[in-house]
């Protein structure tokens, strides 16, 4: 079983537990569902301008018009905001929103594929697709969160995440509008840190920092 911190080890003075985690990383992960338009909106307003390692976000919703969830996003961000299309590529300093009905995956060339029309683990828009295919390209490299939501939508994905070498984090019980999906993912025993909301935000940078720490496992 995977050790879990949770807030109250790190606000007794244990970020060591973070900072010994932390290096280059090539792509942050994130699932919500269910209340987690406002966990999101809280941890990407807090990231700095400066976060380089790029975001992907899924967010199981409505498939129906008008997408507004990258402008949402964008107006309170200090990073670029796009909806992810095929064919697009990884660059620092961006968030990629996956669209509601499209499976978001990444390919071995570190470019993105949304295929339309397609439900995954019955949903339109499934966070495994896109765990699952970071972990296959970047292994250690990847950083996993999940946040509010019903169902477990990610649970599969955070494990093989965590079976590459990756990170997990989850929102707590405290702060989720809904804990099942965090709970869900706990439950594979491949969760590293619990925390809530705002310092989640604070985790990733932690988390992301480069340094000259080996790194094994991605492909490249």
């Amino acid at each position: 079983m995977t050790s879990v911190y949770s807030a109250s080890l790190l606000a007794a003075g244990h970020a060591l537990h973070l900072s010994a985690q932390a290096r280059g990383r090539d792509i942050v992960v994130i699932a919500a569902s269910a209340g987690g338009v406002l966990a999101l909106l809280d941890i990407v307003a807090t990231l700095p301008d400066d976060f380089e390692t790029p975001i992907a976000i899924v967010l199981h919703r409505a498939p129906k018009p008008p997408h507004l969830l990258d402008k949402l996003l964008g107006r309170r961000c200090r990073l670029r905001v796009v909806e992810a299309a095929t064919g697009d590529a990884l660059v620092p300093r961006t968030i990629f929103v996956a669209p509601p009905d499209g499976q978001l995956t990444l390919r071995s060339d570190k470019t993105f594929v949304v295929e339309h029309a397609r439900r995954i683990d019955h949903l339109p828009c499934s966070a495994n697709t896109l765990f699952e295919s970071a972990a296959e390209v970047f292994g250690d490299g990847v950083v996993a969160v999940v946040l509010s939501g019903t169902g477990r939508n990610g649970a599969r994905g955070v494990a093989t995440i965590k079976e590459r070498g990756g990170t997990v984090l989850v929102q707590d019980e405290a702060t989720a509008a809904y804990f099942e999906m965090p709970a869900a993912a706990i439950q594979t025993g491949a969760v590293d840190f619990v925390l809530p909301v705002d310092q989640i935000a604070s985790a990733l940078v932690v988390l992301c920092t480069p340094t000259a720490a080996p790194r094994a496992n991605a492909q490249r």
